[in-house]
C-alpha cells in the first residue's frame, strides 16, 4: 500500500509539469481500501484537461492518439498510475461489461434500457406533477 508521502514523492519526481505536480500534491488523498489516489476538489476540471493521460504518460510512456486510459480500480477520480492502463474504446467497454458496470448491446439489454428510460421519464413527470400541486 502506497502512503501519501510515497505518492507525493512519485508525483514530484515525475515528468509532469511543475504546475500540475504542485496542484495535485496539495489536494491528494489516498484511499486505503484500494490504494487509489484521489484529488479532493473539482475533479471535472482535471479530467477535462486530460489528467489521466498526462499521469499515465509521465509514469508509463506514450499512450497514442487512438487509445484511451482505463481504470483497473473502477474509480474515475483515481490518478494512481498503477491503477491506469491504456486501451481502445472497445477495451474500455469490454472491461466495463465484464465488471458489471455496463450492459452489453444485446436485444435483451437494449429492451431493458428502453424500459428503464421510460420508467425514469415517467418518474420525472410524477415528481413535476407533485410540485405543481
Amino acid at each position: 500500500m502506497t502512503t501519501k508521502k510515497q505518492a507525493v514523492e512519485r508525483i514530484l519526481s515525475s515528468t509532469l509539469s511543475d504546475k500540475i505536480r504542485h496542484s495535485i500534491v496539495g489536494r491528494l488523498k489516498i484511499l486505503k481500501d484500494k490504494g487509489c489516489w484521489i484529488i479532493n476538489d473539482n475533479w471535472d476540471h482535471y479530467a477535462g484537461n486530460g489528467l489521466h493521460r498526462k499521469i499515465f504518460e509521465a509514469f508509463n510512456g506514450e499512450v497514442g492518439s487512438n487509445r484511451c486510459i482505463c481504470h483497473k480500480c473502477d474509480r474515475p477520480g483515481c490518478i494512481n498510475p498503477d491503477h491506469l492502463f491504456k486501451g481502445t474504446n472497445r477495451d474500455n467497454t469490454s472491461d466495463a461489461i465484464k465488471k458489471g458496470r455496463r450492459y452489453e448491446n444485446t436485444p435483451t439489454s437494449l429492451k431493458y434500457s428502453k424500459e428503464l428510460r421510460k420508467l425514469r421519464q415517467r418518474d420525472r413527470w410524477n415528481q413535476l406533477d407533485r410540485f405543481a400541486r
